[in-house]
């Protein structure tokens, strides 16, 4: 595989994040807007049988962590253009403000949903939901990417990506035994306060499907992969056809036992099968967006959701929401013909919006 100019490394990665939006999308408009209600009924999804690696009940359920994957790229490439011109402190000042961001953004936007729309004015319930308690909400993605982050940057700074790699796989290999050993307890209406912080934080850091300790893993083997690109400026071909065969696997596999795709729809996978399924399609991603620039070719189409992808992130919500609240209102009941249409015009809406948006900012995303 060709090598790249420095500098178009970062396009392929926002390319890489463009693509983890445009599965992002499509997922979240099906299942937020009704497809499973209007296909399976009230039972939801939850009424599907999958074989592995498709479990999604907690503790072994993940998230499809391809922004982890990006995270890590993105940190080693900070630490490495920065070393020896700033300080540690220095750099990790910056990175820290950042992600804390993200948490704080989350943390609000959780308050406000409970709030606002739920009506809950319990502040310590609350809290609990945000940090860790729900199974799965609306920023348990954000608050989980930035911790992730904050706690994978000193080892990124420290180690090189040939120590990142073992790191990686020790720390997913430490999480499964967690999740192996340790029982996670139930929460019941009748559940103590005191207790449902100590399940919520353990929830949080291992248990949740953006759980913590689900997430760094993956921000390492993203940072060691960033770390080889920036040392070797290309990976030989074969680890991508491998990754290619395993993503290709993942996905033909239960269809054909299942002789259904529901899997791609519900992407949320078994740990730890999960975790060689996001390495191999990240890997894949990335490597196929390094080399179809090296040949010349724009990779635009896809950047221009992932350099935009905080904001579509909540604006596709924001969207849907507005989509559930007319068809509501005009009296029209969620068909899977409508969940469908709405799905795709509405992945396209997006696209077309966050392109000019781009646009207006940047420029042409053609001369980024």
């Amino acid at each position: 595989m060709q090598s790249l100019p420095q500098f178009k490394r970062l396009h392929a990665l926002d390319a890489l994040r463009g693509i983890a939006v445009l599965l992002m999308i499509p997922t979240h408009l099906f299942v937020f807007g009704g497809g499973t209600t209007s296909i399976f009924g009230e039972g939801g999804s939850s009424q599907l049988n999958y074989m592995l690696p498709i479990y999604n009940a907690r503790p072994w359920g993940t998230g499809l962590l391809l922004f982890f994957f990006v995270t890590g790229v993105a940190l080693a490439t900070v630490i490495a253009s920065k070393r020896g011109i700033k300080p540690f402190s220095g750099i990790a000042k910056r990175e820290i403000i950042r992600y804390s961001s993200y948490i704080l953004l989350g943390a609000v936007t959780e308050f406000l949903v409970y709030f606002v729309i739920y009506g809950q004015t319990d502040l310590a319930k609350i809290v609990q939901r945000i940090f860790g308690l729900s199974f799965l909400s609306v920023s348990q993605p954000i608050i989980g990417l930035g911790f992730s982050a904050i706690i994978s940057l000193p080892l990124i700074y420290k180690l090189s990506w040939r120590k990142l790699l073992p790191a990686a796989l020790a720390m997913a290999v430490v999480e499964g035994l967690i999740l192996l050993l340790v029982t996670f307890p139930n929460v019941s209406s009748t559940t103590p306060s005191s207790e449902l912080w100590g399940t919520a934080l353990m929830r949080m850091l291992f248990a949740a499907p953006f759980a913590i300790f689900k997430g760094i893993p993956i921000v390492l083997y993203g940072a060691a992969m960033g770390g080889l690109l920036k040392e070797k400026g290309t990976i030989k071909k074969i680890y991508f056809v491998i990754a290619g065969i395993i993503s290709i696997g993942f996905i033909l596999v239960p269809a054909v036992v299942n002789m259904n795709f529901w899997h791609m729809i519900f992407v949320i996978w078994s740990y730890p099968l999960a975790m060689p399924f996001i390495a191999a399609s990240c890997l894949f991603c990335y490597g196929l967006f390094t080399f179809v620039e090296a040949k010349g070719r724009s990779i635009s189409i896809f950047q221009v959701l992932g350099r935009n992808s905080l904001i579509v992130y909540y604006g596709h919500f924001i969207f849907l929401l507005i989509l559930i609240t007319v068809l509501g209102a005009m009296g029209y009941e969620i068909t899977i013909q409508i969940m469908m249409t709405e799905m795709f015009a509405s992945t396209i809406a997006i696209w077309i919006i966050a392109f000019f948006y781009s646009k207006w900012r940047w420029g042409d995303p053609k001369n980024w």
